[in-house]
């Protein structure tokens, strides 16, 4: 069982950094994906490289006179590449897996074992304003990881909604809501009930 859960905004960006990870993983070979800005010049990490920060966070009331705050939390994108073509096809795909949206996961460190990191589903993040989007140029005599450089940033916000799965598993959790409720007995309906409580834990 987990500990202490982290706050939002550090949710916000390890959620970034897993969701970028994971679709790199699939779809490209030899790209590192990096949460701390100054790991991206250690001469071990190798271009390409996505390095993604939590830059700030807009701390706005949810309406007038409310206590309840609805953040919105600006996320940079900053990509190392190996040749002008590369950075180019590089920021396309960042911009294209962010369109849709993804998991906003909770984490917290297991109990028991500090070193490693649960996390559970709990919403999902959705880019609400594209800031930039654009190559950096600094010019001739520079450092070979920023010969080609690009920089993409957010705004992003949370949302609470519960159908942050993709449209499959939402399907399979809509059907199993209505058979609960019109009490089914077929195992078909009792997995699918199973699969929708286990992800809104």
């Amino acid at each position: 069982m987990a500990g202490t859960y982290f706050r939002q905004s550090r949710n916000i960006e390890l959620s970034t950094l897993d969701f970028i990870t994971d679709c790199v993983t699939k779809d490209w070979t030899g790209i590192t994906v990096i949460k701390t800005f100054k790991d991206a010049y250690d001469t071990a990490v190798p271009v390409p490289i996505i390095c993604i920060r939590l830059a700030s966070t807009n701390n706005a009331r949810r309406e007038v006179g409310a206590t309840a705050l609805e953040n919105r939390y600006m996320l940079m994108f900053d990509i190392f590449s190996r040749s002008d073509a590369q950075r180019v096809d590089l920021s396309d795909y960042v911009v294209d897996k962010l369109k849709d949206g993804w998991v906003y996961n909770a984490y917290a460190h297991a109990s028991g074992d500090k070193s490693k990191i649960e996390n559970i589903p709990q919403g999902r993040i959705f880019v609400t304003d594209w800031l930039t989007n654009s190559k950096v140029d600094f010019g001739e005599n520079v450092d070979p990881k920023d010969r080609y450089r690009h920089t993409i940033s957010v705004l992003v916000r949370r949302s609470t909604f519960h159908s942050y799965s993709s449209s499959s598993k939402s399907s399979s959790s809509s059907s199993s809501s209505m058979s609960s409720s019109s009490n089914s007995s077929s195992s078909s309906s009792s997995n699918s009930s199973s699969s929708s409580s286990s992800s809104n834990i």
